[in-house]
């Protein structure tokens, strides 16, 4: 099984630095992510893998499955804070899970504006979410014209980042349900089908260094330690461990959320290599 690819299989797991559920933390996947063997089982029923920004570490054997994905047609985005995944097209019945926020789940079938539950594909059996709680992902790995409208594009990932204001600060989280500074950015870009490096510091992989002037919203700001993506008229949205939940600051002195500390700290403003 070594270089094989195995599918997050939960609503979240967890990685571990090692092969152990009380060590440290390095990463939350969420149901859907795709994510790389890179060694076999250890004897604690861990495997060793790697996500496709680079991070690795320890994930549960019963998290993962080598037959997630089948040949499905769409794939989509859970773009509300929690989604039920239901057994029937209506909402009395059992929630068979709950997918949080980024979670990822395939289709034969393409929305329509009059759709009022999605049929999904859950495992290897037909069930449904509701239609408002999704909506269809495309990954842009290279740039090649797709984007058309870079400003609404902008918007769109502004939007995301601002949608977790209020989210807990949880170490290693990419959820709705607890983030952190690096895990907030990545999601805002994720669920618009752009990867930005998963860390507090710039990846020339992903992005390229601007100067202060060149920012534009969806742009990001790097500080000591920390990170936020700006929104516009000096202000960026980041998950403050300080404050403990995600906010809005300022590097504007004359704004009444002006950070002084992290204004003080800045070391770089970079763009997505492909914006």
């Amino acid at each position: 099984m070594q270089n094989g690819y195995f599918y997050i299989k939960r609503p979240s797991v967890c990685i571990y630095t090692s092969p152990d559920v009380k060590s440290g933390v390095a990463d939350e996947l969420l149901y859907g992510t795709k994510i790389r063997l890179i060694s076999e089982k250890t004897k604690e029923n861990f495997y060793r893998c790697e996500t496709d920004y680079g991070y690795s570490g320890y994930i549960r054997e019963k998290d993962v499955s080598k037959e997630y994905f089948p040949d499905a047609l769409f794939c989509y985005a859970v773009c509300s804070c929690a989604c039920d995944v239901l057994p029937n097209p209506e909402y009395k019945n059992r929630p068979l899970a709950t997918l949080p926020k980024g979670s990822l789940i395939p289709s034969n079938r393409k929305k329509t504006d009059f759709d009022r539950f999605l049929p999904v594909i859950f495992g290897k059996s037909r069930c449904y979410v509701p239609s408002s709680c999704v909506r269809e992902y495309t990954v842009h790995g290279s740039f090649d014209g797709k984007i058309k409208n870079k400003s609404a594009f902008r918007k769109r990932i502004c939007d995301d980042a601002l949608s977790y204001v209020g989210t807990p600060y949880r170490w290693g989280g990419k959820s709705s349900f607890g983030i952190d500074c690096s895990g907030l950015c990545f999601m805002a870009y994720f669920l618009n089908g752009i990867t930005v490096f998963r860390d507090s510091f710039p990846d020339s992989r992903y992005v390229s260094e601007i100067k202060r002037s060149e920012l534009l919203p969806a742009d990001l700001i790097y500080f000591k330690g920390h990170m936020g993506l700006y929104i516009g008229d000096g202000e960026f949205v980041h998950a403050s461990a300080s404050a403990g939940y995600v906010t809005v600051s300022s590097l504007e002195k004359g704004s009444i959320i002006y950070n002084k500390k992290l204004a003080s700290f800045v070391s770089c403003f970079a763009r997505s290599v492909l914006l």
